[in-house]
């Protein structure tokens, strides 16, 4: 195993797609988060994404041929499936992990110089990371939710 995680570990927080744990890696020691993805997630989101876009083609088929050639309402560009279709493709990215790394580095080469002291970036573990495993640096403070709005602004 790259980490040392005991068979007790509880996870700390709860992500969108998955939970994440305090660990080490077994290489060197650093503390890292480690955000695993929820078994099956790519499933469940992609029949969740699928139904959707039935709906979608319903709703769009419902609008032309109801509303507008029976009821008579202004024509218009059908856009609830591409507006589906768009959402879906930045849902599979938060599928990938690699990605979301990917993107915390852009955003400290890219954002951070601008932004200085302000904003720190933990940061990630290629080499342990995975599309399903996000190792990042372990970062020891309040978390956002909990801090006064002071802070927060």
């Amino acid at each position: 195993s790259l980490f040392e995680l005991d068979a007790s570990s509880e996870p700390i927080a709860a992500a969108s797609l998955g939970q994440v744990y305090r660990c080490r890696l077994r290489e060197g020691g650093a503390e890292v988060a480690l955000k695993v993805q929820r078994p099956d997630m790519i499933r469940a989101v992609s029949l969740d994404l699928y139904l959707l876009r039935r709906y979608c083609l319903f709703v769009e088929w419902f609008k032309v041929r109801v509303l507008t050639n029976l009821l008579g309402a202004a024509e218009r560009t059908p856009f609830d499936v591409a507006l589906l279709d768009t959402f879906a493709r930045a849902s599979y990215l938060e599928l990938d992990y690699l990605h979301e790394a990917a993107n915390l580095e852009r955003f400290r080469t890219e954002l951070l110089p601008r932004l200085g002291s302000s904003v720190y970036v933990p940061r990630s573990y290629p080499a342990v990371t995975t599309r399903k495993v996000l190792a990042t640096e372990w970062i020891e403070g309040e978390q956002l939710a909990r801090s006064p709005l002071e802070v927060i602004n």
